[in-house]
C-alpha cells in the first residue's frame, strides 16, 4: 500500500511529532506500507522525516502537487490529510483518484472568518462542504474535538472516528542545562501567543510567589517563534509583564524546541492556560515522564487529565485557582514525585502510542 501524508502544518511541533510517530510505527510494524510526505513547508521539522529515510516533497500550488502525485512515480492508494488547514487550496480534494482520510487536530472557531486568531482561514462549514462526498473518513483527535464540530457534521454527515494521537519524543541532552532540576520548575511549553494564555500563567505565578514566599521556584516558557507580527507583539507584552512584576530572576523565555525530553525531565509540573485546545501532545509527553499537569479544562484536556491522579484542571482566566494549584503541588512536591510511576501507568493504560497508531493503520487498511 502507498500512502501520501499531506501535511500543511508541518511547521507545528505537535503535528510533526504525531505524524513522525505514525511514520516510524509504519516502518517498524507495517513494512508493506510505503509513505510519501507532501508539505508546503520547509525547515527543521522536514529534516525529522528525512532522517527516517522518508521521502518529502514540497509543493507551492495545486499544480505542483498534482504533478508530483498523479504524474510522478508514486501512485497512492490512499491520501492521509493532516488538518482542515491543508484545504487552503479549494481544489485540492479534486486532485486525487483514491480514498481520502482527514485528521482534524484543531478546533477552528465556528465563526472563523470573524476570529482574531484564524483570519487566514474560512469557517469550518466551508471546509466540510468541500469534504462532503470526497472524504471517506474523518479522524478526530479527541471526543471534545468531535463534539465541537457537531453543528457542521449534522449538515454534512461524514463517517468519523475518534482516535487519540501518539507522539514521538525527541531527545537532546543539550537542553538539560537550561533548567536546574533542584529547583521547583514550572513549564509552559507551546507557542507564546494570546490563545495560550501566557500572561495569565505569569500572573498566576506572581500570585503563587507572593503567597508562598519561596525563592526556589522558576517559570519557563518555551515557544518563541519568528512568526507573525501579532505573535512578536504578544511576546513583548509578556516581557513587559515580567519586568512589571520584577520577575526577571524567576521567569525565562526561550524559543520553540523540538527536543523536549531533557527539559521535561527537569521540571516539577507542566502548566497550560489555553483558551482553546484540541488534544495537546505536550500533555502526553509530560505524562509519559511522570510529571503532573495543571491546565485549563478546555478541549481534550479534560480527557487527558484526571484531577488528583495526574494533575488538576481550572477555568480559563482563573489565575487565582491556577496559583493555588501551583501552591498545592509545591507543598506536596515530594508526594507528587512518589506518584511519578502512577502517572506513567495512567498514560500507558489510556494513551499508549502503539495502540493509537494501530487504530489509524486499521482505518488505512479498511479505507484503501
Amino acid at each position: 500500500m502507498k500512502i501520501v501524508f499531506l501535511i500543511y502544518s508541518l511547521n507545528v511541533n505537535g503535528i510533526s511529532k504525531s505524524n513522525l510517530s505514525l511514520v516510524k510505527h509504519i516502518k517498524q510494524y507495517h513494512t508493506d506500507i510505503e509513505v510519501l510526505v507532501a508539505t508546503p513547508h520547509i525547515g527543521e521539522c522536514v529534516k525529522l522525516f528525512e532522517k527516517e529515510s522518508i521521502r518529502v516533497v514540497h509543493y507551492r500550488s495545486e499544480k505542483d502537487l498534482s504533478s508530483e502525485i498523479n504524474n510522478g512515480k508514486f501512485k497512492p492508494d490512499l491520501i492521509f490529510i493532516e488538518s482542515l488547514f491543508s484545504l487552503a487550496h479549494d481544489r485540492i480534494l479534486t486532485l486525487f483518484n483514491c480514498p481520502i482520510i482527514l485528521r482534524i487536530h484543531n478546533e477552528l472557531p465556528l465563526n472563523a472568518e470573524n476570529s482574531n486568531w484564524f483570519t487566514n482561514y474560512k469557517k469550518p462549514e466551508t471546509y466540510f462542504k468541500l469534504l462532503y462526498g470526497k472524504c471517506n473518513v474523518l479522524i478526530f483527535t479527541s471526543k471534545h474535538n468531535r463534539v465541537h464540530y457537531n453543528p457542521v457534521l449534522n449538515k454534512f454527515p461524514i463517517k468519523y472516528k475518534v482516535i487519540y494521537p501518539a507522539f514521538h519524543i525527541l531527545e537532546d541532552e543539550g537542553n538539560t542545562a537550561l533548567i536546574n532540576k533542584d529547583m521547583f520548575n514550572i513549564l509552559q511549553l507551546g507557542t507564546i501567543y494570546k490563545r495560550k494564555g501566557c500572561i495569565q500563567t505569569l500572573e498566576a505565578f506572581n500570585i503563587f510567589l507572593d503567597n508562598q514566599q519561596c525563592k526556589d521556584a522558576k517559570l519557563f516558557f518555551f515557544g518563541i517563534r519568528d512568526a507573525s507580527k501579532s505573535e512578536k507583539d504578544y511576546v513583548k507584552q509578556v516581557e513587559y509583564k515580567i519586568q512589571e512584576y520584577s520577575l526577571r530572576n524567576y521567569v525565562k523565555l526561550y524559543p520553540t524546541i523540538l527536543e523536549t525530553k531533557s527539559v521535561i525531565n527537569n521540571i516539577s509540573l507542566l502548566t497550560l492556560h489555553s483558551e482553546s485546545e484540541s488534544f495537546p501532545l505536550v500533555v502526553l509527553e509530560a505524562m509519559s515522564l511522570g510529571k503532573p499537569i495543571v491546565a485549563t479544562d478546555v478541549g481534550g484536556l479534560s480527557e487527558q487529565i484526571c484531577p488528583g491522579i495526574n494533575g488538576y484542571l481550572f477555568k480559563f482566566n482563573d489565575v487565582f485557582t491556577q496559583a493555588r494549584l501551583f501552591q498545592s503541588i509545591y507543598e506536596n512536591r515530594y508526594v507528587w514525585k512518589d506518584k511519578s510511576d502512577e502517572i506513567i501507568k495512567y498514560y500507558n493504560n489510556r494513551f499508549n502510542g502503539y495502540n493509537q497508531n494501530e487504530k489509524i493503520i486499521k482505518e488505512f487498511s479498511i479505507t484503501a
